[in-house]
């Protein structure tokens, strides 16, 4: 490909294609819903339904579209954190549960619940970080059953963000914390208001599990936004060509997005994608290849082609901390951003991700501040083009002491956090450090630096009784 052509995506012509195609699918192969309370939804809705699988028409598809909105508001307990959502801001989080997290040290174990507070308070502590996620569990003591629950009061009580969940029960721990019932929530979100994010992510090949119909539904009862993330593996469950990788994801949300709109007309969701192709040797899906940033791109097309917010990962396959880390990291966060996701998942995740670094989430966060100064538009005025004051100072002088360098190079630079800036005598007079190495003692400072916001005592109480009552281990 010459350098003048355009990156790998598809035509007008060809996004147009994938719709008819993906209609095509839903209508004559159907969805597996294994839910039988959303299979009663949409028999109630007329929908064709044949033991446990759903069919579609055009027409049904269409029209819930037409529904969904296409900018909404997401309200954090502190509101200099909301989040608006259009086609035009950009916000970034931490990947989510992954198996295992990376001690400085390069030791890989199995996470604690001590390990999710220092994430929450890393989350609080970065500004780059926008919204939370389960980067890390609890499950080395908190018994698995419960670890989503559990983290999700935590992240709560610890942040005051917006919080990302994966289970129906944070559905009513945000309800209590923001004394709204359900009703109540769901009116506000026809008026372009809601509190969180709930992630979904339908099972391919062209399934939707029993606990994933749940949530669909009881986030849509609440108003409240999800981001539907379906997983297709190219070469296992999915074609093995990328067009039938994106045809079959598409419908896999459509299909979601449907069941979102039957239960609440108008409810927000995001397109999301991050179907990838697999190793076929070890049959090992590779979130970061160019593969899965063609997929993604294309979805995000498609994401506009329907008038939706879209999220994106970034990523990497490197199981260290290395070269292949930052890099992957880096090109699949600009690819994800220039290809116009909203929500950008990832930060801190590495092994394709399977584990969790919390070095790597503030250098990811590093990254994301480059990605700002590239997004943020070069404004052309009198006072920034300083015609006025290079006459006066070139061809003899320098501006190192001018009031306009003084006013301006704080904003204009971008300086990056942990990254090192420095020559290389200096790099060596400080003792040859390695960008881990800082890394490791930003995330101690911002940890022992870390203020808890502000709750209201019964608050609280309500979230822990709240708690306490849902446990499957208390029970």
């Amino acid at each position: 490909m010459k350098a003048t052509e355009k990156p790998t995506g598809a035509t007008q012509a060809e996004i147009e294609l994938i719709h008819r195609k993906t209609l095509d699918l839903l209508e004559y192969a159907g969805i597996w819903v294994m839910s039988e309370k959303a299979r009663d939804i949409f028999k109630k809705h007329g929908f064709r339904v044949d033991g446990e699988t759903v069919y579609y028409t055009g027409r049904q598809v269409e029209d819930a579209i037409k529904t969904c909105p296409s900018e909404f508001r997401i309200r954090a307990r502190n509101s200099k954190h909301d989040l608006l959502i259009n086609k035009e801001n950009v916000y970034y989080y931490p990947g989510s549960t992954c198996a295992f997290i990376r001690d400085f040290d390069g030791t890989i174990r199995t996470s604690s619940s001590d390990d999710v507070k220092n994430l929450f308070k890393l989350c609080q502590m970065i500004p780059e970080i926008n919204c939370t996620s389960e980067l890390v569990t609890s499950s080395a003591d908190i018994n698995p059953a419960d670890t989503r629950l559990y983290n999700s009061l935590l992240a709560l009580k610890m942040t005051d963000k917006v919080n990302t969940f994966s289970t129906a029960e944070p559905i009513e721990l945000v309800a209590l914390l923001y004394g709204k019932s359900k009703e109540q929530m769901r009116e506000e979100s026809h008026k372009g208001v809601t509190y969180m994010l709930s992630n979904i992510s339908p099972k391919s090949p062209m399934t939707m599990i029993s606990s994933h119909g749940e949530l669909v539904i009881t986030a849509s009862e609440y108003g409240q936004p999800l981001i539907i993330t379906p997983m297709a593996m190219a070469g296992l469950t999915a074609p093995c060509t990328l067009p039938g990788v994106i045809v079959q994801t598409n419908a896999e949300i459509l299909a979601t997005l449907v069941l979102s709109q039957l239960v609440n007309p108008g409810n927000p969701l995001f397109y999301a994608v991050i179907s990838t192709i697999v190793n076929m040797k070890k049959l090992l899906p590779l979130g970061c290849c160019p593969e899965t940033s063609i997929i993604n791109r294309v979805g995000v097309q498609m994401a506009d082609y329907y008038g939706l917010p879209t999220r994106a990962d970034t990523s990497t396959l490197s199981n260290t901390m290395g070269f292949q880390a930052g890099a992957e990291s880096a090109f699949s966060l600009v690819n994800s951003v220039r290809s116009g996701g909203n929500l950008i998942k990832g930060l801190g995740s590495f092994s394709g991700t399977n584990a969790g670094s919390f070095e790597k989430l503030v250098l990811d966060a590093d990254l994301v501040s480059y990605m700002n100064r590239l997004l943020r538009p070069l404004e052309f005025t009198e006072e920034t083009m300083a015609v006025d004051l290079i006459k006066r100072v070139a061809p003899h002088g320098n501006f190192l002491g001018e009031d306009h360098t003084l006013d301006h190079y704080m904003e204009e630079f971008c300086v990056p956090d942990v990254f090192l800036i420095e020559s290389l005598q200096d790099w060596q007079a400080k003792g040859s450090r390695d960008v881990l190495e800082l890394a490791h003692r930003k995330v101690n400072e911002l940890i022992d630096n870390y203020v808890r916001p502000d709750m209201d005592r019964s608050v609280e109480k309500d979230l822990e009784k709240f708690c306490e009552e849902h446990y499957h281990s208390r029970r």
